[in-house]
């Protein structure tokens, strides 16, 4: 499996487990992961991390942090609430960020 399928499958695994099953199917978790990655190479270096929001979920890039992770944020009818924390590979920032 290449860096790039890993995290795609470690997104969509987080994805099903902050937004549910039911919501977020394998299928249909994959597909947000593929766009949410899309969404960060679209964005590029440095950009304002909230990334998509989709389903009650909301994406955050946080390159800052060491290492890099995607944020993956619920909507709890108050705040936004952390769920899951994805760790960005080093080959997918560095693709990104520099």
């Amino acid at each position: 499996m290449s860096v790039e399928e890993q995290f795609l499958a470690d997104l969509a695994r987080a994805i099903t487990r902050a937004g549910g099953p039911r919501d977020f199917p394998p299928a249909a978790a994959h597909a947000l992961a593929k766009r949410v990655l899309q969404r960060m190479r679209e964005i590029g270096p440095y950009a304002y991390p909230s990334l998509v929001d989709a389903g009650g979920l909301r994406f955050v890039y946080q390159w800052d942090e060491v290492p890099p992770v995607v944020v993956v944020m619920y909507w709890n009818d108050e705040f936004w609430q952390d769920m899951e924390r994805v760790v960005v590979p080093p080959e997918i920032d560095r693709e990104i960020n520099h």
